[in-house]
């Protein structure tokens, strides 16, 4: 049962800050859960194309809404969804 109540909470917690982020973002996020996270930056522009630096801007505003996590692999960014 407390299971269940924490996920609940999550999704509310998770619906509230995904208010505040743009439809670009709101995209990505789909990306990742289609494509069952994790991914790199450069795996990600290939479904959305866009340039370098207009995705890492989208990143980092989910990063600061807490709704994905960045982490270095090697030269790149591994990208996953905060569960």
């Amino acid at each position: 049962m407390k299971l269940i109540l924490d996920k609940i909470s999550w999704l509310k917690d998770f619906a509230n800050r995904s208010k505040k982020i743009s439809k670009d973002a709101r995209h990505i996020i789909d990306i990742l859960k289609k494509n069952k996270d994790p991914m790199t930056q450069v795996e990600l522009i290939k479904f959305f194309p866009c340039s370098q630096a207009k995705m890492s801007l989208m990143i980092t505003e989910l990063e600061k809404a807490g709704i994905l996590k960045r982490t270095k692999k090697g030269r790149s960014n591994l990208i996953k969804l905060v569960k």
